[in-house]
């Protein structure tokens, strides 16, 4: 049975509901929830992250143009013993 692109991109997003609440979800409680077969939902999964709809997680820094980045320069006897006090401080 041929499914319409419209109810593919429901299983789509009901395979990234049951991976974002659980991302340990295995294929076969995918295939038992949406109501497929186990073959079925793997490829589903591999379709949605072939179009993008679902991607492994990532740890990204968060750039802009026009975000500052400051540098200080601090002149003292003990560095060592100043970063010690800078470390522990929650506001610096």
């Amino acid at each position: 049975m041929k499914l319409s692109q419209k109810e593919k991109k429901r299983q789509y997003r009901m395979i990234y509901e049951f991976l974002f609440y659980d991302a340990r979800t295995s294929i076969t409680d995918i295939s038992k929830k949406i109501g497929i077969a186990r073959k079925t939902a793997s490829k589903r999964l591999k379709d949605a992250f072939d179009c993008g709809y679902i991607s492994l997680p990532q740890i990204r820094k968060r750039s802009y143009a026009n975000f500052k980045q400051y540098m200080f320069f601090v002149d003292c006897k003990d560095p060592f013993e100043s970063f010690l006090q800078y470390i522990e401080d929650q506001n610096v």
